[in-house]
């Protein structure tokens, strides 16, 4: 099967192989853990995630609201979040192998139209032991149907 990550030409394939453990993977992101079925690879919506806000919690940890927006999908209950959070000091740059992967806690949804959806999803962080820090977020969808991810973004 063609490859859905760069570069994005006829020489870079993704073995069936492959594509069972990332959907295996995908549903257990989900609390889903089954074998999946064979499935053509979906066409995912558009997606963008807008930093709201960040405030302390109980304890060591922080809560980060987000909003998510999906377009091009006339069924965005299909598409889960995924993200991949790490915290660090001021101008620090991240490490992406300190990075943890965190569902949302809370989502909240609000339909704007027939083919956009705007949802806010909120995610609790333990928080390093630093004064200050910084939120580097990675995230990536997930299909609900399928199983499959879209690549994380930035």
């Amino acid at each position: 099967m063609p490859s859905h990550r760069p570069p994005y030409d006829d020489n870079h394939h993704i073995s069936g192989y492959n594509l069972f453990v990332s959907a295996y993977h995908g549903f257990a992101q989900l609390g889903n853990e089954h074998v999946p079925e064979p499935q053509p690879f979906p066409e995912f919506p558009s997606a963008a995630l807008e930093l709201l806000q960040i405030t302390p919690a109980i304890g060591n940890a922080i809560i980060i609201r987000c909003r998510l927006t999906l377009t091009d999908t006339t069924h965005p209950e299909r598409w889960h979040l995924s993200a991949r959070i790490h915290l660090t000091a001021p101008g620090v740059g991240f490490n992406p192998g300190l990075m943890r992967t965190y569902r949302p806690i809370s989502v909240s949804p609000i339909a704007i139209g027939p083919t956009t959806s705007t949802r806010t999803v909120t995610f609790t962080v333990k928080v390093p032991h630093l004064t200050e820090y910084q939120a580097h977020i990675k995230y990536c969808l997930i299909d609900d149907l399928t199983g499959f991810r879209k690549y994380y973004s930035l």
